[in-house]
C-alpha cells in the first residue's frame, strides 16, 4: 500500500507536469517547426521584456519597503504559527486576487494616475505580507540574538549594521526573489491596468498561432530569467537560518499594544479601500443577485474544478515527497513550472492531450483542472516538502527505533501530525485556481466558462455591476480559505 501511495503520486505528477513538458519539447523539435517570424526576437518583444523586468523590480523594492514595519512588529511576537488570527489575516490579503484589488484601486485613485505606478502599487499592497513574514522570521530567529550579543561590545546602530544586517540581507534577498518571480510572470494586474507586458505578448502569440514553437521560442527569454531567479532563490534559501535548533532561541517577547494596532492598520489599509470602492460602484442593490442567477452555474463549476485540482495537487505532493529519491527533483520542476508564463503551461497541455486517445480529458473540464494543478502544484509540493523536512525531529525518533522506513514514517507519523498544513495548502490552491486566468485561457472547453474569464469579458465590456459582483465572489472564496486556515491552526494548537 505504501508503494501504491508513492506510485500514484508519481503517476499524477507525470500526467500533470512531466508528460506535458516532454510533449511540448517533442512537438517543437521532432516536427521540425520554425517560428513564423524566424529565430529572432523582435524589438517589440525586447521592449516588453524590459517593461516586465523594470515593473517587477520596482514593485519588488516598493513591496519590501512597505513590509518593513510589519516585519519589525512580527519579529517581536511569538511564532506566526502561534498567532493563527494574524496568519489568517495575512493569508486573506494574499489570497484576495490582485486583479480584484486592481479594479478597486482604479476607483480609489484619480483617473489620471499613471497606470505603471498603479500596477506597482497594487502588486506591493497585495504581496507585502510575504517579505514581512520572511524578514520577521530572520529577525526573531537569528537577528535578535546577534543584536543582543553585539550590544555588549558596541552601540545599537553599529550593532545593527555590523551584526544584524549581514544576517537579514539573506532574508531580504530571498523575499526579493520570490516577489520578482510572482510579479514578472503575472498577467492579470497589468492587463487590468491597461498595460501590455511580456506575459500578455505570449498569450497573444499562443492564441493566434497553432504552432507551439510560436509560443515556446519567445518564451525562452522569460524562462531563462525565471530559471536564474529560481536558482538564486535556492542558493539564498540554503543560507537562510530557518532550520536551526529552536531550543537555542530565547522566546521573542510579545509586541506592544501599539505594535498590534499598527499591524492591524497595515492590513486594513491595504484591503479596505479597494473593497469599499467596489461596494460604492456596485450599482443597484439587486445586481449581485442577478449575477448569481445568471452565472451561478459557472461559479459552482469553477469551485468544483478548483477543488478537484487542489485534491489532485495533494495526491501529487504527498506521493512524490514520501520517498528520499526524486523528491527534490519533483519540487524543483514544480517550482519552475509554476513560475512559467501561463501561455507556456497552456501550450504544453495542448501538446500533451490534444489527441483522440485523450479526448475524454481534453474536451471536458478535467483539462482545466490539470491546468490549475500544473500552475499551482508547487504550493502543495512545498508544503509536503516542509513536512518531510521534519524527519529529524524528536517526534519520529520512536518510529526510527522500530527501524521504520522513510516512506512509512512520512505516511504514518508526519502526515497525520501536519495535516493542517496540507489542508491549508489545498485551500490556497483552490482559491488561486478560482482566480486564475493565464493558465486556463488556452484550454477552455465549451459549456464551462470560469469566473475569472467572465470577469475579464465584463471588464472589456464595461459592465461594472457584473464584474464587481463576480469580484466579491472571489473575495468571499479568499475569506473562506483564510477562515479555514484559522480553524485548522486553532485545532492544531489545541491538540
Amino acid at each position: 500500500m505504501r508503494n501504491l501511495f508513492h506510485g500514484v503520486g508519481w503517476a499524477a505528477f507525470t500526467l500533470t507536469i512531466l508528460w506535458p513538458t516532454a510533449a511540448l519539447v517533442v512537438e517543437c523539435t521532432l516536427r521540425d517547426q520554425a517560428p513564423s517570424e524566424g529565430f529572432a526576437f523582435s524589438a517589440r518583444q525586447l521592449g516588453l521584456l524590459w517593461r516586465s523586468i523594470w515593473l517587477a523590480s520596482a514593485a519588488t523594492a516598493t513591496c519590501i519597503v512597505i513590509s518593513l514595519p510589519g516585519a519589525f512588529i512580527l519579529g517581536h511576537r511569538a511564532r506566526l504559527s502561534d498567532q493563527p488570527l494574524v496568519a489568517a489575516a495575512m493569508l486573506a490579503t494574499l489570497l484576495c486576487p490582485p486583479m480584484v484589488l486592481s479594479f478597486g484601486w482604479q476607483r480609489v485613485l484619480p483617473k489620471e494616475f499613471d497606470p505603471h505606478l498603479r500596477c506597482i502599487l497594487v502588486w506591493s499592497l497585495w504581496a507585502w505580507p510575504i517579505p514581512a513574514m520572511l524578514i520577521a522570521a530572520g529577525w526573531s530567529r537569528v537577528g535578535r540574538r546577534a543584536f543582543e550579543a553585539a550590544l555588549l561590545a558596541t552601540s545599537a546602530a553599529r550593532a545593527f549594521g555590523l551584526a544584524v544586517s549581514p544576517l537579514l540581507i539573506r532574508h531580504v534577498a530571498m523575499s526579493a526573489m520570490i516577489l520578482f518571480l510572482l510579479f514578472f510572470g503575472d498577467y492579470g494586474v497589468p492587463h487590468a491596468n491597461g498595460l501590455i507586458v511580456y506575459a500578455t505578448e505570449l498569450l497573444g502569440c499562443a492564441s493566434q498561432s497553432n504552432n507551439a514553437i510560436d509560443t515556446l521560442w519567445p518564451a525562452l527569454l522569460p524562462i531563462t530569467i525565471t530559471a536564474f531567479a529560481l536558482w538564486g532563490l535556492v542558493l539564498i534559501s540554503r543560507r537562510c537560518a530557518f532550520d536551526d535548533d529552536p531550543a537555542d532561541h530565547a522566546l521573542p517577547s510579545h509586541s506592544s499594544r501599539s505594535g498590534r494596532i499598527l499591524l492591524t492598520t497595515c492590513l486594513v489599509a491595504t484591503w479596505v479601500p479597494p473593497m469599499a470602492a467596489l461596494i460604492v460602484h456596485l450599482g443597484p442593490g439587486d445586481v449581485f443577485l442577478k449575477t448569481l442567477q445568471t452565472y451561478g452555474l459557472n461559479v459552482l463549476m469553477t469551485l468544483g474544478v478548483a477543488v478537484s485540482a487542489a485534491l489532485f495537487v495533494m495526491v501529487i505532493a504527498a506521493g512524490t515527497q514520501s520517498a528520499v529519491r526524486g523528491r527534490r527533483f519533483s519540487l524543483g520542476i514544480s517550482l519552475l513550472f509554476g513560475a512559467l508564463p501561463g501561455a507556456v503551461v497552456g501550450e504544453s497541455l495542448i501538446a500533451a492531450f490534444n489527441h483522440p486517445l485523450t479526448a475524454a480529458i481534453y474536451d471536458h473540464w478535467p483539462i482545466v483542472a490539470l491546468a490549475y494543478a500544473a500552475r499551482f502544484a508547487w504550493i502543495g509540493m512545498l508544503a509536503a516538502h516542509l513536512v518531510a523536512s521534519q524527519m529529524q525531529s524528536q517526534s519520529v525518533d520512536p518510529a526510527k527505533l522500530d527501524i521504520a522506513s522513510y516512506r512509512s514514517i512520512f505516511i504514518r507519523v508526519l502526515l497525520p501530525q501536519h495535516l493542517s498544513l496540507l489542508w491549508s495548502a489545498a485551500a490556497a490552491v483552490t482559491v488561486l485556481s478560482v482566480a486564475d486566468v493565464a493558465a486556463s485561457t488556452l484550454v477552455r472547453v465549451p459549456g464551462f466558462n470560469p469566473v475569472a474569464h467572465v470577469m475579464i469579458e465584463k471588464f472589456h465590456r464595461f459592465e461594472d455591476g457584473v464584474m464587481i459582483s463576480l469580484s466579491f465572489i472571489l473575495v468571499g472564496a479568499a475569506l473562506l480559505g483564510a477562515m479555514l486556515l484559522f480553524v485548522l491552526q486553532r485545532r492544531t494548537a489545541h491538540r
